[in-house]
């Protein structure tokens, strides 16, 4: 990017604005085009001032050049956002006093967003590959020492704009498949019935067939749910045979469909993405598919099944099936409080993946000029630090999910010791029996079960958002019209000046000998 002219430069010290509003929220959005980082700023500042927009929309608004924005044309699209401009030059010393968030110029080429400065740290948001903690040291060697503080005018009113893709566009062009998913719903449902009645044989067994010593009882039950397994199994089998059914179907319509259009997009939009960043966003399609098929069944299944293990258990015992509610709130708001920062990481996983992978496919597509000018040294090394920074990324990720993984143990780790204790006191004191103890930790391990799933799906769909905003950015950019008849040979025959007739033989691609011969040009 371009600094821009020094006449929007104040030399003077940043006066401190008061703001009274609320503590509010900074997004992180990431750049998908090579020179927008300016316009990805100018939607993180207004995200957090309360408008939530998305590129796709501001693209339509502003034409951004691929030789990138500077300083001024930054300053007039945020007058058009209602944001008032105003640019600084200053020292390391004075970035306490900018009003925050502000845009920062970076590495004379790049902007980026300052959130926030304490004592050592300093800590911004990259466009080009997400949230980054720095030293004081480190900051130093990038930041350019100008500054764009942007603070909404009398007219900026809150609000969003943004185009989003919702699952309806998917299925609505399918047909059958609200058919083929009620098969599915049905069959699921009818497998955890089953599942529902197996802890009474365990019960029936140990307070009537034991204690009774009743052989004939035994055979009779061991037949019946010997028959209920079988009809389970065949269940089972007719169940993955839709959801395989529905799954191929949904692959093939929903990515020839996406691929038609992806085909028709400007040569505009594939000239400033990386390869592998459009592989990747096509790649997303899969996490919608899968969602389709099989998580929206299971989440309203198990949803189901909660209610019913969960009446069950109430029927048991009221206080210890209060224990494993209060089990199961604490797991959900656990998850709910890892979703952002883990949201947040699979993103920029995601985009450093699709990095590492352009720049495989670049350099194997190139590989006979990598050669003939000797860069195998170089790309090598380019190729390493893009692996080491996917590889970093997935550390990040590990170390959440450890943390969430050891707290989720000892929280269901205390929830089963205390269901166990009051359970085990229940039947000293003759309140239950020891068949209805192994009924009741069948079901609490069933709700616990279904519940850990169906908040798992909730999980899955807000993450979904994640791959919908991916593909969004491909589904809403307007396709070329692809009209008429224009054959090759009548292109090339508007576009040569002979006076004879255009010759053309071309032999297809992927034989042994291949050429493409003009005749008479």
């Amino acid at each position: 990017m371009e600094v821009g002219s020094q006449s929007l430069l104040d030399h003077g010290r940043p006066e401190t604005l008061l703001s009274f509003s609320s503590r509010r929220h900074l997004p992180v959005i990431l750049q998908t085009e090579a020179a927008e980082c300016g316009l990805v700023c100018l939607a993180m500042i207004a995200g957090f001032h309360g408008y939530d927009t998305d590129l796709t929309s501001l693209r339509r608004r502003f034409n951004i050049s691929s030789h990138g924005t500077n300083l001024k044309t930054l300053v007039d699209m945020a007058a058009r956002l209602h944001l008032a401009g105003r640019a600084l030059r200053l020292e390391m010393e004075s970035l306490e006093e900018l009003q925050l968030p502000c845009v920062l110029h970076w590495d004379m080429n790049h902007f980026v967003v300052l959130k926030s400065v304490k004592r050592n740290v300093v800590i911004i948001h990259d466009p080009a590959v997400g949230e980054r903690e720095l030293t004081s040291e480190m900051f130093a060697k990038h930041f350019t020492g100008i500054a764009l503080e942007l603070m909404p005018t009398e007219d900026f009113k809150p609000g969003e704009e943004r185009q989003h893709l919702k699952l309806r566009h998917f299925w609505s062009g399918i047909s059958g498949l609200k058919r083929s998913l009620s098969q599915v719903l049905i069959l699921s449902l009818l497998l955890q019935l089953f599942a529902v009645v197996a802890p009474f044989y365990v019960q029936t067994v140990v307070d009537d067939v034991i204690l009774r010593g009743d052989d004939s009882l035994l055979l009779v039950l061991a037949i019946g749910f010997g028959l209920l397994l079988v009809i389970q199994a065949g269940t089972s089998v007719l169940r993955e045979w839709v959801i395989l059914h529905i799954s191929s179907r949904l692959n093939v319509q929903m990515a020839a469909n996406l691929f038609r259009h992806l085909i028709r997009l400007p040569m505009s939009y594939f000239s400033t993405r990386h390869m592998g960043d459009v592989v990747s966003r096509f790649g997303s399609l899969n996490k919608v598919r899968e969602l389709l098929t099989t998580g929206l069944v299971s989440a309203v299944v198990d949803g189901i099944m909660a209610m019913i293990t969960l009446a069950a258990m109430f029927f048991y015992d009221i206080r210890l099936t209060l224990i494993v509610l209060l089990a199961v709130f604490l797991y959900a708001s656990l998850r709910l409080l890892f979703y952002r920062p883990l949201r947040l990481l699979t993103e920029e996983e995601i985009v450093a993946q699709a990095r590492h992978d352009s720049h495989f496919m670049e350099s194997m597509r190139a590989i006979q000029t990598v050669k003939l000018f000797q860069r195998e040294n170089d790309r090598q090394s380019q190729w390493h630090n893009y692996l080491v920074d996917v590889i970093n990324k997935d550390i990040r990720i590990t170390r959440w999910n450890i943390s969430y993984n050891v707290v989720n143990r000892l929280l269901f780790g205390l929830e089963n010791l205390l269901v166990i204790y009051f359970a085990a006191l229940a039947v000293m004191g003759d309140v239950f029996t020891i068949g209805m103890l192994y009924a009741f930790m069948s079901y609490k391990n069933r709700f616990v079960q279904s519940m850990d799933t169906l908040v798992a799906k909730w999980i899955e769909l807000k993450m979904l958002g994640l791959h919908m905003d991916r593909l969004s950015d491909m589904v809403f950019t307007k396709a070329e019209v692809i009209g008429g008849d224009m054959t090759g040979l009548r292109i090339l025959t508007r576009l040569s000046p002979c006076k004879e007739k255009l010759k053309c033989t071309i032999l297809p691609f992927g034989m042994v000998k291949r050429r493409c011969q003009f005749f008479k040009i």
